[in-house]
């Protein structure tokens, strides 16, 4: 199965598919990886995002390029494939491969440490990038989930010891003056909301 997951998540032309594959398309949804559960054996990120501030990474940015500007999940500053895996860690499921720039590769190695990556350009600032040749890199990201998938059962699910508490850093005020504070939400200052639950899932509920 694939999971639309930029924007508004209708950006996949499932004429492009291969006949077999089932794609989750749309939004809102009822959680925030729908469709994830314990029938899948790993979790593929094409197209990763560096987290907002990473340094020439391209388009960097943190859930929203509009409203978001800092997270941090219990003390630790996070980005958007952090959250994949903590949410798919969550079920027992590991991330096992993915691609994009070359700081979103390096930040995804540094959380989960054993992932199979695969760099399609280096940025050079946020909207300027080195692409990589495009037959080359389909080749290697070909080549890299067969790698992953192969050796599956030697990846671990990315876990964090419950209470969850996610700092959200807003880049306005106007965001927060339209948050009201309820069990599990507090507004810490005119930018930033500490939002707790029992796990990832249910703090992303309350944002």
């Amino acid at each position: 199965d694939v999971l639309d997951g930029h924007w508004e998540h209708f950006n996949i032309d499932m004429e492009l598919l291969d006949e077999r594959v089932s794609c989750f398309q749309g939004t809102p949804s009822p959680r925030w990886i729908v469709g994830l559960d314990k029938s899948y054996s790993g979790v593929i990120i094409i197209g990763t995002h560096a987290m907002s501030g990473t340094d020439d990474a391209v388009l960097d940015h943190t859930m929203s390029s509009e409203a978001w500007n800092n997270m941090w999940v219990n003390g630790k500053k996070t980005g958007e494939a952090g959250l994949v895996a903590y949410l798919a860690g969550e079920i027992g499921i590991p991330v096992i491969f993915s691609s994009g720039d070359e700081k979103a590769c390096e930040e995804v190695r540094k959380l989960l440490g054993k992932v199979v990556t695969v760099a399609t350009k280096k940025g050079y600032g946020r909207q300027c990038a080195k692409l990589y040749p495009l037959k080359k890199v389909r080749e290697m990201i070909k080549n890299g989930v067969e790698e992953a998938v192969k050796n599956i059962k030697s990846f671990k699910p990315c876990k964090i010891k419950p209470p969850i508490e996610i700092k959200l850093e807003y880049k306005s005020t106007t965001i927060v003056d339209g948050i009201s504070e309820i069990p599990g939400r507090k507004i810490i200052d005119s930018k930033t909301v500490l939002y707790k639950a029992k796990d990832v899932l249910n703090c992303m509920k309350l944002m």
